[in-house]
């Protein structure tokens, strides 16, 4: 069991260190952070004979919920206007 909270541990900081802050589109962030907790989430829970089912089932549903998160929020994009200045605003 101890092996199992470390794995899942070391597996939610390496997706916590990947993530950025910004939200660019067609960025695989909300994706990948919810794969990568949904499989420690799934090895934590599955019992010592389910582990790589459990961690399979988690890691898709994380990766299936996470790319529903991503697709819902508003997307900011990048504009130049007439004299070259660039601003930030809602995509259209």
């Amino acid at each position: 069991m101890k092996s199992k909270a470390l794995a899942a541990l070391l597996t939610l900081l390496a997706a916590a260190g990947c993530t950025t802050s910004g939200t660019t589109l067609g960025t695989p962030n909300a994706t990948f952070t919810g794969g990568a907790a949904g499989t420690a989430l799934g090895l934590a829970i599955a019992g010592e004979d389910d582990e790589v089912e459990g961690a399979l089932i988690g890691g898709l549903a994380g990766a299936a919920l996470g790319s529903v998160v991503d697709q819902s929020r508003p997307r900011d994009c990048v504009y130049r206007d007439s004299a070259g200045r660039q601003f930030v605003a809602p995509c259209q």
